[in-house]
């Protein structure tokens, strides 16, 4: 698996050498999203990472995010990095937000994002913007389903997804388990 993080595999394996050179691994260690990298085992060495867990964000799925990875692929002629849908989803919100609040005013964007994230409305996802401008421009709800999946705002204004739980195990990562919001 290619590295999906935002730290090079090899200043990561530099942390976890030094963290294992000053005494090792003691208790339960959780790692982040950026050191999710079988280089990172293969560099430092796979008994030293045995067992280690991380979390990341979970991959969406679906339709339309397998639209966004398949297009992804095809324009920059590589995966997308992790939370390339995310960055995307945020740019698509934005967007529908300014079409809805008709300025370019923090508390109107603000106040827009909600009304063009969730139900009802014209449901319009991954290469469907120009839906949702036609549906705002004729006075119709838009309900903006992403490449990350629903973009639905919750009671704190966060939109929450599914969370990998990984592990270091044989010199590679294995997802242990996805948890769900």
């Amino acid at each position: 698996m290619a590295h999906s993080g935002g730290d090079s595999p090899c200043l990561s394996s530099s942390f976890l050498s030094t963290w294992n050179s000053a005494g090792g691994f003691s208790g339960a260690s959780y790692l982040t999203d950026g050191m999710k990298s079988d280089d990172i085992a293969a560099n430092v060495g796979s008994s030293v990472v045995e067992g280690i867990k991380g979390t990341a964000p979970a991959s969406a799925s679906g339709a339309s995010y397998d639209l966004f990875k398949a297009t992804y692929l095809e324009l920059f002629g590589e995966e997308a990095g992790i939370f390339a849908e995310n960055y995307y989803d945020a740019a698509m919100l934005i967007g529908l937000a300014m079409a809805k609040a008709k300025q370019n005013d923090g508390t109107a964007l603000r106040d827009a994002l909600r009304e063009v994230a969730s139900a009802p409305g014209t449901v319009n996802g991954v290469g469907e913007f120009q839906k949702g401008l036609d549906a705002l421009a004729a006075g119709e709800a838009v309900n903006y389903e992403g490449a990350s999946g629903p973009c639905d705002f919750d009671a704190s204004d966060d939109v929450s997804g599914p969370v990998e739980i990984w592990q270091f195990a044989g010199g590679t990562t294995t997802q242990v388990r996805v948890v769900a919001p």
